[in-house]
């Protein structure tokens, strides 16, 4: 009997596995993913935030991160450093030099690709390769403040960072990557006094394929390709190599394997893929939000639109869902003012304005604006209600601004078009260089300073060099207030309280026209589970390693 049982349950076992998804879900062990562009480098501090690409994230961890509910965590680190549980501390400067002591302890997770431990070492090494570069890199504006970094000799893991300044630093905390000193230390001792020198001879060039040099969830292992690396060990990650293709290679994917297109990718291309022929490896389409912030901005030295009263007809003299509808095919989302729903400082009781073609006459009226039957333009002392709206040659741009021509014209106000080449336009938002009323957006990643688009100190002026963003020339020393308030405070509920009154002064002054976030979408295998789009300033790729295939059914065996 019991000799039967042995021959029964292997038998058992080997005609399961012969199963679809058998006794195990089985592992895609491969991806393939969509990308229309190149790094042009891997070394954290040889690129700006702007040239990051979507890959780089699946090969570098930085130091903070934001989760899924878009909270600070420390991707690296055991804790994330608050007031709350006293490793953040500001300083009084009577007693030091310092203004910000930062106390954390490295994770003995996390190490480099070969193997080595990540440790405060390795964040010593970075911020002194830092203090020799002067172009815009990675982490900059957090390495300028450290003053001292204090390493425990007899746990290098246990890490102090004195900085400068008292103001807040959370825009910054997610663009801290490290560097291996153990690799790199050689060659930066070497070429020192020469930093393009150093560049030009880093691992990340001569040894690209080298795993120490990375220390996120992948590494590069050739030119095309990401394997898994020993971050993943602990993880369900659903890939052990993921090969980037280019867009224009989309024939060869018939039968090719599971593939992803990023949400980073230009939707014409998702829009391509859409059509191949790529049956076996049935897609899902996954949306997310941006932090791309559509506007019209005023121009308020022009007098007209230093009514409040102008500002808000015009605000409900459109249809917003009918242009969404209409222009943009629900491609994108609409917004009542600057900041995604997602942030955790979003006033979601500040509504949309409604649109409502009485109440804007009404305003108009009481504005002393009257209609004129016979033109059906509205006249003030002789004058008619002529603005002009400035945008650049976007196909969606200047659709867009017919559609708001169109709809100010039923309430009497003309709109004149002006469409400037992409160098002009630019040019004219810098220095605020348009009569009424420009069109463009921001991007707006999480827990930004507001003080330069916002600050009366902002507007751009021949005595700032035009440096500031406040192109509307807004100046409300209430919203000033609050925005001192957010640059010095470190309590994430007293930021959030801060961020929903500025946006309530927003929503009553109208300083801008909120017209919408931009919705992305990513095309995925439809058995992956636990992809998202973050809706933050990181890419889907960030947080590959929660990827998961989906749980096939398992045989019972009683």
């Amino acid at each position: 009997m019991e000799s039967s049982r042995q021959i029964f349950i292997p038998l058992l076992l080997f005609l399961a596995s012969l199963l679809p998804g058998g006794l195990k879900a089985q592992n895609n062990h491969e991806l393939n993913l969509l990308t229309s562009d190149k790094q042009r480098s891997y070394h954290p501090l040889e690129v700006a935030l702007s040239e990051v690409t979507y890959p780089f994230y699946l090969a570098h961890n930085p130091l903070f991160s934001l989760d899924r509910e878009n909270k600070w965590v420390c991707r690296l680190c055991k804790e994330f450093p608050s007031l709350n549980n006293g490793l953040l501390e500001a300083l009084g400067s009577s007693n030091n030099s310092y203004d910000l002591k930062i106390s954390f302890e490295f994770s003995p997770d996390f190490m480099w690709g070969d193997g080595k431990p990540i440790n405060g070492y390795d964040l010593y090494f970075t911020w002194q390769v830092s203090s020799k570069l002067e172009h815009r890199y990675l982490g900059k504006h957090f390495f300028n403040r450290i003053q001292q970094i204090s390493v425990d000799s007899n746990d290098p893991r246990k890490v102090t960072v004195y900085l400068r300044g008292k103001t807040s630093l959370y825009s910054d905390w997610g663009e801290v990557t490290l560097i291996p000193r153990h690799l790199e230390k050689k060659i930066w001792l070497k070429y020192r006094d020469r930093p393009h020198s150093y560049f030009r001879h880093s691992l990340y060039h001569s040894e690209p394929f080298n795993p120490g040099l990375y220390s996120g969830y992948y590494y590069l292992s050739s030119e095309q390709t990401f394997k898994r690396s020993r971050n993943l060990l602990q993880s369900k990650a659903a890939y052990d190599a993921i090969k980037l293709v280019k867009p224009s290679k989309f024939s060869n994917f018939r039968n090719k394997g599971e593939f992803l297109t990023p949400e980073s990718l230009p939707r014409d291309y998702a829009s391509i893929l859409r059509q191949a022929e790529v049956s076996s490896h049935p897609q899902k389409e996954v949306w997310g939000d941006s932090i791309v912030f559509e506007h019209v901005s005023f121009n308020l030295r022009n007098p007209i639109l230093k009514d409040k009263r102008i500002r808000w007809a015009l605000s409900h003299g459109f249809d917003k869902n009918a242009l969404i509808k209409l222009v943009h095919q629900n491609l994108v989302s609409p917004t009542a003012h600057f900041l995604a729903p997602q942030h955790q400082g979003f006033n979601k009781d500040i509504p949309l304005y409604p649109f409502d073609p009485k109440k804007s006459s009404k305003l108009l009226d009481d504005a002393e604006w009257v209609l004129d039957p016979k033109t059906q333009l509205r006249y003030k002392m002789g004058k008619p209600l002529r603005l002009s709206l400035t945008t650049n040659s976007d196909p969606q741009r200047v659709a867009t601004a017919k559609f708001l021509a169109e709809s100010w014209k039923q309430i009497g106000v003309q709109l004149d078009i002006k469409y400037l080449k992409n160098s002009h336009f630019w040019n004219s938002i810098k220095r605020k260089a348009f009569d009424s009323m420009i069109m463009f957006a921001w991007e707006l990643p999480a827990d930004r300073s507001f003080y330069p688009l916002f600050s009366s100190n902002a507007v751009p002026n021949i005595r700032n060099q035009y440096q500031g963003q406040n192109i509307c020339g807004w100046i409300n020393k209430r919203v000033d207030r609050i925005l001192t308030n957010l640059k010095n405070e470190f309590s994430h509920e007293r930021r959030n309280a801060h961020l929903k009154d500025l946006q309530k002064i927003f929503a009553e002054e109208v300083p801008m026209i909120p017209l919408f976030m931009p919705n992305l979408v990513a095309s995925v295998p439809r058995g992956l589970e636990h992809f998202y789009i973050s809706g933050n300033q990181f890419p889907s790729s960030h947080y590959v390693h929660r990827w998961a295939h989906k749980q096939k059914s398992k045989i019972s065996i009683k």
